[in-house]
């Protein structure tokens, strides 16, 4: 058991405050430019517990009424392996985390071959959690003030505006979705 301690703003365009989204990412020179036209498509995944990595894109795909249906499945172990994979075609799509896009696009190249085709629906962020029984609360001030400290190029190189807390019922009402496709 453990207790939500805060979780970070990263500011992100179209998120509320402590939100983040995923970004269906596919290959810029990939001709489709609907998500319908991906029926079928490979998707490379960082990890069947992620949120951003699938859950996200599972959630999109039945909450849009797309009627696409994913085809293989390829797990990576990271956002970044799942950009190169469907980079070098060996896979269609990807959903990785904007915050991960955004460092990626800042910092290295990884996002010049790759283009967004769709976002999903932003979801709490994730958060910063200690053990049961821990002062979440005096962890939370502790982090908040630390992150003041910090000198704006710090603050910017990490993309943390603040963080705040979110209820536990925003994390418990995002849907945890089967292991494969099919389910």
């Amino acid at each position: 058991k453990v207790h939500l301690v805060g979780t970070p703003d990263f500011a992100l365009p179209q998120c509320p405050p402590g939100y983040y989204r995923s970004h269906l990412v596919v290959r810029a020179d990939d001709g489709r430019e609907t998500l319908a036209a991906f029926d079928g498509a490979a998707l490379a995944r960082n990890d069947v517990r992620s949120q951003s990595g699938w859950a996200a894109v599972r959630e999109h795909l039945c909450n849009q009424s797309t009627g696409v249906s994913l085809g293989r499945i390829l797990d990576t172990g990271s956002h970044y392996a799942s950009m190169l994979a469907v980079a070098d075609g060996r896979a269609d799509i990807a959903a990785v985390d904007a915050v991960t896009w955004s460092l990626l696009q800042r910092d290295t190249h990884a996002t010049t071959p790759l283009r967004i085709l769709a976002s999903t629906t932003p979801t709490p962020g994730l958060p910063y959690i200690t053990a049961a029984g821990a002062h979440a609360d005096a962890l939370l001030c502790a982090m908040q003030k630390a992150l003041t400290t910090l000198s704006e190029e710090d603050r910017a190189c990490l993309m943390i505006r603040r963080i705040l807390r979110i209820e536990a019922d925003a994390y418990m009402a995002v849907p945890i979705p089967p292991a494969t496709p099919g389910n």
